[in-house]
Protein backbone atom coordinates (compact mmCIF):
# COMPACT_ATOMS: atom_id res chain seq x y z
CA UNK A 1 0.00 0.00 0.00
CA UNK A 2 1.62 3.15 -1.19
CA UNK A 3 0.34 6.24 0.77
CA UNK A 4 -1.20 3.98 4.46
CA UNK A 5 -4.49 5.76 3.17
CA UNK A 6 -8.34 4.75 2.42
CA UNK A 7 -8.87 3.66 -0.82
CA UNK A 8 -12.11 5.01 -2.89
CA UNK A 9 -14.23 2.36 -2.24
CA UNK A 10 -13.93 2.26 1.49
CA UNK A 11 -14.11 6.74 1.07
CA UNK A 12 -17.28 6.54 -0.45
CA UNK A 13 -18.57 4.01 1.97
CA UNK A 14 -17.62 6.15 4.58
CA UNK A 15 -18.73 9.49 2.83
CA UNK A 16 -22.48 7.92 2.18
CA UNK A 17 -22.73 7.03 6.02
CA UNK A 18 -21.45 10.29 7.69
CA UNK A 19 -23.74 11.84 4.65
CA UNK A 20 -26.93 9.98 5.67
CA UNK A 21 -26.18 10.79 9.30
CA UNK A 22 -25.73 14.73 8.35
CA UNK A 23 -29.14 14.05 5.98
CA UNK A 24 -31.06 12.95 9.23
CA UNK A 25 -30.56 16.69 11.06
CA UNK A 26 -27.74 14.45 13.52
CA UNK A 27 -24.86 16.43 12.29
CA UNK A 28 -22.95 18.83 9.57
CA UNK A 29 -20.27 17.03 6.91
CA UNK A 30 -17.93 18.97 5.15
CA UNK A 31 -15.28 17.20 2.88
CA UNK A 32 -12.34 18.40 0.50
CA UNK A 33 -10.77 16.92 -2.37
CA UNK A 34 -7.24 18.11 -2.85
CA UNK A 35 -5.91 17.36 -5.91
CA UNK A 36 -1.96 18.18 -6.44
CA UNK A 37 -1.23 20.55 -9.45
CA UNK A 38 0.71 19.51 -12.66
CA UNK A 39 1.24 15.78 -10.91
CA UNK A 40 1.72 14.07 -14.31
CA UNK A 41 4.83 16.43 -14.53
CA UNK A 42 6.83 15.32 -11.63
CA UNK A 43 6.70 11.57 -12.66
CA UNK A 44 8.10 12.50 -16.16
CA UNK A 45 10.53 14.81 -15.06
CA UNK A 46 11.59 13.18 -11.92
CA UNK A 47 10.65 9.37 -12.26
CA UNK A 48 7.58 7.75 -10.33
CA UNK A 49 9.65 6.82 -7.49
CA UNK A 50 10.00 10.79 -7.33
CA UNK A 51 6.26 10.61 -7.62
CA UNK A 52 5.76 8.15 -5.10
CA UNK A 53 7.20 9.86 -2.99
CA UNK A 54 5.59 12.89 -3.55
CA UNK A 55 2.43 10.77 -2.45
CA UNK A 56 3.74 9.35 0.97
CA UNK A 57 5.00 12.76 1.96
CA UNK A 58 1.00 14.50 1.05
CA UNK A 59 -0.83 11.77 2.68
CA UNK A 60 1.30 11.78 5.72
CA UNK A 61 0.85 16.08 5.73
CA UNK A 62 -3.09 15.08 5.30
CA UNK A 63 -2.84 12.83 8.64
CA UNK A 64 -1.21 15.13 10.25
CA UNK A 65 -2.96 18.21 9.72
CA UNK A 66 -6.39 16.92 10.12
CA UNK A 67 -8.91 16.09 13.43
CA UNK A 68 -8.99 12.55 14.76
CA UNK A 69 -12.59 11.77 13.64
CA UNK A 70 -11.73 12.66 9.49
CA UNK A 71 -11.25 10.35 7.36
CA UNK A 72 -8.38 10.77 4.95
CA UNK A 73 -8.52 8.51 1.43
CA UNK A 74 -6.79 8.56 -2.06
CA UNK A 75 -9.38 8.38 -4.60
CA UNK A 76 -7.06 8.59 -7.31
CA UNK A 77 -3.90 9.02 -9.07
CA UNK A 78 -2.73 12.44 -7.22
CA UNK A 79 -6.77 12.80 -5.79
CA UNK A 80 -7.32 12.99 -2.53
CA UNK A 81 -10.66 12.84 -0.43
CA UNK A 82 -10.82 14.20 3.32
CA UNK A 83 -14.35 13.55 5.14
CA UNK A 84 -14.80 16.02 7.89
CA UNK A 85 -17.61 14.65 9.99
CA UNK A 86 -19.25 17.57 12.80
CA UNK A 87 -17.38 20.51 10.66
CA UNK A 88 -18.37 23.72 10.47
CA UNK A 89 -17.38 26.06 7.31
CA UNK A 90 -15.30 27.52 9.24
CA UNK A 91 -13.20 24.50 10.68
CA UNK A 92 -13.48 22.65 7.57
CA UNK A 93 -11.44 26.27 5.32
CA UNK A 94 -9.36 26.67 7.88
CA UNK A 95 -7.81 22.65 7.58
CA UNK A 96 -7.88 22.86 3.96
CA UNK A 97 -6.12 26.50 4.06
CA UNK A 98 -3.82 24.57 5.98
CA UNK A 99 -3.16 21.93 4.15
CA UNK A 100 -2.97 23.94 0.52
CA UNK A 101 -0.35 26.38 2.41
CA UNK A 102 1.69 23.32 4.05
CA UNK A 103 1.91 21.33 0.39
CA UNK A 104 3.00 24.36 -0.93
CA UNK A 105 6.28 23.98 1.74
CA UNK A 106 6.91 20.88 1.22
CA UNK A 107 10.46 19.85 -0.69
CA UNK A 108 10.94 16.99 -1.80
CA UNK A 109 14.59 16.03 -1.94
CA UNK A 110 16.42 15.40 -3.73
CA UNK A 111 15.27 17.50 -6.23
CA UNK A 112 13.59 19.37 -4.46
CA UNK A 113 10.53 19.41 -6.35
CA UNK A 114 7.95 22.11 -5.65
CA UNK A 115 4.11 21.00 -5.51
CA UNK A 116 1.10 23.12 -4.98
CA UNK A 117 -2.22 21.85 -4.67
CA UNK A 118 -5.83 22.93 -5.89
CA UNK A 119 -8.54 22.04 -3.25
CA UNK A 120 -12.23 22.16 -2.91
CA UNK A 121 -13.92 22.48 0.11
CA UNK A 122 -18.12 21.29 -0.37
CA UNK A 123 -20.35 21.46 2.75
CA UNK A 124 -23.75 19.71 3.79
CA UNK A 125 -25.57 20.92 6.44
CA UNK A 126 -28.19 19.72 8.69
CA UNK A 127 -31.82 18.89 7.39
CA UNK A 128 -32.58 21.53 9.96
CA UNK A 129 -30.40 23.77 7.49
CA UNK A 130 -31.53 23.49 4.49
CA UNK A 131 -34.59 21.72 1.81
CA UNK A 132 -31.95 21.22 -1.14
CA UNK A 133 -31.42 17.19 -1.29
CA UNK A 134 -27.52 15.98 -2.89
CA UNK A 135 -26.93 12.38 -2.59
CA UNK A 136 -23.27 11.95 -1.14
CA UNK A 137 -22.44 11.10 -4.78
CA UNK A 138 -23.38 13.89 -5.83
CA UNK A 139 -22.13 16.19 -3.45
CA UNK A 140 -18.57 14.41 -4.41
CA UNK A 141 -19.01 15.74 -8.41
CA UNK A 142 -19.91 19.20 -7.23
CA UNK A 143 -16.50 19.42 -5.51
CA UNK A 144 -15.04 17.78 -8.34
CA UNK A 145 -16.52 20.29 -10.48
CA UNK A 146 -15.60 23.39 -8.18
CA UNK A 147 -12.02 21.72 -8.01
CA UNK A 148 -11.72 21.70 -11.64
CA UNK A 149 -13.04 25.46 -11.86
CA UNK A 150 -10.28 26.02 -9.13
CA UNK A 151 -7.79 24.57 -11.63
CA UNK A 152 -8.92 26.90 -14.55
CA UNK A 153 -9.25 30.02 -12.20
CA UNK A 154 -5.08 29.44 -11.67
CA UNK A 155 -4.75 26.46 -9.53
CA UNK A 156 -2.83 26.30 -5.97
CA UNK A 157 -6.40 27.51 -4.16
CA UNK A 158 -8.74 26.52 -2.02
CA UNK A 159 -12.49 27.16 -3.18
CA UNK A 160 -15.57 26.64 -1.93
CA UNK A 161 -18.94 24.99 -2.98
CA UNK A 162 -21.73 25.05 -0.17
CA UNK A 163 -25.03 23.35 -0.56
CA UNK A 164 -27.44 26.19 -0.83
CA UNK A 165 -31.00 25.81 1.24
CA UNK A 166 -34.23 26.40 -1.03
Amino acid sequence: MLTGLYNRRYAMTHLCHQFQRATQGQAALALFVPDLDFFKRVNDTYGHAAGDQVLRRVAKLLQHVTRASDMVARIGGEEFLVVLPDASAEIAGNIAERVCTMIRRLKIVPNLIEITASIDVSLRYNAAQTHVHLTAQELLKQAERALYRAKVMGRDRVSYFAEQAA
